[in-house]
């Protein structure tokens, strides 16, 4: 006897069981908001750190751009440049975090581009995520989930060149609270769709 998968119907019916998509919780997150260019920090957003041009980064629209306006990271030697804003956070939930980011200027040693995600109140750590240097001008997709956070309000920040010298850009930014819960349980009607077709047992007379 024989075993065949089926696919195409299991793929399809898994789509059925992930949970809804969740609201954006950042403000001006593809920074559309802003007209470009604008020096130092896009609006709805907090700047820090040291930059050289255009002040401690900007909204840019050039030849850069993967779709509009996006945000670069433009930091001096030895600095750290940054982009938070502070959002309201449902404690007992989890973050995600996901966008593009890309280098835009290589330094010369080993650095990351950096996400951070501290309490509100407090500035305490919370969650750390660190990125590879991508190639000039190759923007990459990131997503990062932190661990289920228990505080009211979060600040994420985006960091450039933690390491060596080197420039980062950011774009289509999302923040989403997630329920650990909120994902649905799958029906035992659901289960049987899903088990019992992904191998069919044929027999050869």
């Amino acid at each position: 006897m024989t075993w065949t998968k089926l696919t195409l119907g299991a793929a399809a019916m898994l789509a059925l069981v992930g949970p809804a998509t969740a609201q954006n919780l950042l403000t001006n997150s593809d920074f559309e908001a802003d007209t470009a260019p604008t020096a130092a920090s896009a609006s709805g957003w907090a700047s820090g750190g040291f930059g050289r041009f255009p002040g401690n980064g900007g909204v840019l629209n050039d030849s850069f751009s993967t779709s509009g306006n996006y945000y670069y990271l433009n930091e001096a030697p030895g600095f750290e440049v940054s982009l938070s804003q502070v959002i309201s956070f449902t404690p007992g939930e989890y973050l995600n975090l996901s966008g593009l980011y890309s280098t835009r200027v290589f330094g010369t040693g080993t650095n990351s581009f950096v996400i951070q995600v501290t309490d509100g109140t407090t500035n305490a750590l919370l969650h750390q995520a660190s990125f590879s240097p991508t190639g000039a001008n190759n923007w990459t997709a990131f997503n990062y989930n932190t661990g289920v956070l228990n505080s009211s309000t979060v600040r994420v920040t985006y960091i450039s060149q933690v390491g060596a010298d080197d420039d980062y850009m950011i774009d289509n930014l999302v923040a989403q609270s997630i329920n650990p819960s909120a994902a649905p349980e799958p029906s035992a009607a659901l289960l049987a769709l899903l088990g019992a077709p992904i191998l069919l047992h044929r027999r050869r007379k």
